[in-house]
């Protein structure tokens, strides 16, 4: 895929009042190639792999746009049994350009890896019991600089079909 933009908005530092806001960056130009896999070894077994590289530059400063991973993989398996089902997958971010929240410097942000679990019981035709858990590791990261994401988080529900 390719995409030139006129007039793109960003998330910047306005050099006017030295606060992050939506700001016309001017032209970019965005670049990519998706490609993904799926497998069943198995019955009841599917396991996937998806891939995105992106080439994202802003075209009048002949620079990398802020935050856009050049690479993001996406691995991840199902299985069933019964009344239930597992699904694990684990996605990892490449490094990506971005700006220092509070010197307003350019910076790379590292690379990272983060897993999530779900496990659901199909208990009639119209409910399902589920339990999830994002970061299983616990990974400490940004994905924009000065705004962490949640630690790891442990959920459950209830779906219910009418």
């Amino acid at each position: 895929f390719q995409n030139n933009i006129r007039n793109m908005i960003q998330w910047m530092l306005d050099p006017v009042s030295s606060y992050f806001m939506p700001l016309n960056v001017g032209n970019a130009r965005t670049l990519g190639i998706e490609s993904e896999i799926k497998f069943r070894p198995v019955e009841g077994i599917s396991l996937y792999a998806n891939h995105t590289w992106l080439s994202a530059q802003d075209t009048d400063k002949n620079k990398d746009l802020y935050y856009r991973p050049k690479n993001k993989i996406n691995l991840g398996f199902e299985a069933k049994a019964c009344i239930f089902k597992l699904n694990v997958d684990s996605e990892y971010y490449d490094t990506r350009q971005g700006i220092d929240a509070v010197t307003y410097a350019d910076l790379t942000l590292p690379s990272v890896i983060v897993s999530s679990a779900k496990l659901s019981a199909k208990v009639s035709a119209f409910s399902e019991i589920i339990l999830s858990v994002n970061n299983l590791e616990n990974v400490q990261y940004e994905l924009r600089s000065g705004y962490p994401m949640p630690g790891r988080a442990v959920s459950g529900g209830v779906n219910l079909k009418f």
